[in-house]
């Protein structure tokens, strides 16, 4: 690929004014005439000021015939009086495609030409009727003759209806039916429904469970029912102790280091804390809160109630379950209801 650059009589000027141009490789010439070549070099060095003398003419052909490209010579224009192109040709009125139209006929045309139209098919036949009426007035009444049965049905629906209406208005008992001045006067009087039982012992206890005893004191029983008391009795002493035998797994270690021939049956204290889990896992984990369904024995890292048990140095649950035996109600640790174990 032949580029200006190669060419040997080209300044250094006239190759810059090239590049500025747009014009790097001689094939580049290709396509435009010599006459816009020589507009562009021009243009760019009027703008530029590149080179001191713009490339003349003659040299622009040079290149021209270096990049052995042939100059585009420019469109001739018809000369004066020569004749037309030849147009396509338009059809004329003759040749154009003749399109059937169907003419009507009178009635008398037909009589003088005797024309038969008993073979010709009627408006009837096409549609598939054989009686002679109106198409539209046919479907009409076929549609009612379709419809009798559903409007006699309607009508001894709504016969039937207000007769059974009527009878329930004749069952009415008069004397309870009042107008707007005596309800105004009278008022209606609502009876509330009785309760089953005498006491529910679900929301209040016996009476005689907290007689003579001081509401605010902690004997006095209170809260919601447990429907499991003695799961929950149990898991409170199955947590005390487990407890317990946590402690007495580490408390006696200490005394293999006094005398170890004679404390050695403290090296299998340590035991005593896998009894302690099983029996934390299986019973003591049970207890549950009826309201919030939230097991009361089991350790979660989450805000406790407030009214909830807790005594110094042994938590919530220790002390939780202390108040279970002693007093046989408990709050539950997590929402706070008063829980009780006795009716």
């Amino acid at each position: 690929m032949k580029k200006f650059s190669d060419i040997q009589d080209i300044t250094p000027e006239e190759l810059e004014l090239l590049e500025a141009a747009g014009y790097t490789e001689l094939n580049a010439l290709q396509g435009i005439s010599i006459g816009d070549f020589e507009k562009e070099i021009t243009r760019a060095n009027d703008m530029l000021n590149i080179a001191s003398e713009t490339p003349t003419r003659e040299k622009l052909a040079a290149w021209y015939a270096i990049a052995e490209v042939e100059l585009p010579e420019a469109p001739q224009k018809p000369a004066y009086g020569s004749p037309p192109e030849p147009q396509a040709k338009v059809p004329e009125f003759g040749e154009a495609v003749e399109t059937p139209v169907a003419v009507s006929i009178s009635q008398e045309f037909i009589e003088a030409k005797q024309i038969d139209l008993s073979g010709l098919p009627t408006v009837g036949d096409s549609l598939g009727m054989s009686s002679g009426l109106n198409p539209v007035k046919e479907r009409g009444v076929q549609k009612q003759e379709a419809d009798a049965p559903i409007a006699q049905y309607r009508v001894q629906a709504t016969s039937e209806s207000k007769t059974d209406h009527e009878k329930v208005i004749k069952q009415l008992e008069k004397d309870k039916v009042l107008s707007m001045d005596e309800f105004r006067v009278k008022g209606g009087k609502v009876a509330p429904l009785e309760r089953a039982s005498g006491t529910d012992i679900t929301k209040t206890t016996l009476e005689e469970t907290n007689r003579g005893i001081d509401p605010k004191s902690r004997r006095y029983i209170r809260g919601v029912l447990h429907r499991e008391p003695a799961k929950v009795t149990l898991a409170s002493i199955a947590l005390l102790f487990s407890q317990l035998l946590v402690i007495l797994s580490v408390l006696p270690l200490p005394l293999i280091f006094i005398d170890r021939d004679k404390y050695i049956w403290a090296a299998f204290c340590p035991l005593l804390a896998i009894v302690a889990l099983f029996v934390w896992f299986f019973v003591a984990r049970k207890a549950q809160c009826p309201v919030c369904r939230q097991h009361q024995y089991v350790p979660k890292a989450c805000l406790k109630h407030n009214k909830a048990h807790r005594l110094p140095l042994i938590g919530h649950m220790a002390s939780t379950a202390i108040h279970v035996l002693m007093f046989k109600w408990f709050r539950c640790i997590f929402c706070g209801t008063s829980i009780r174990l006795k009716e």
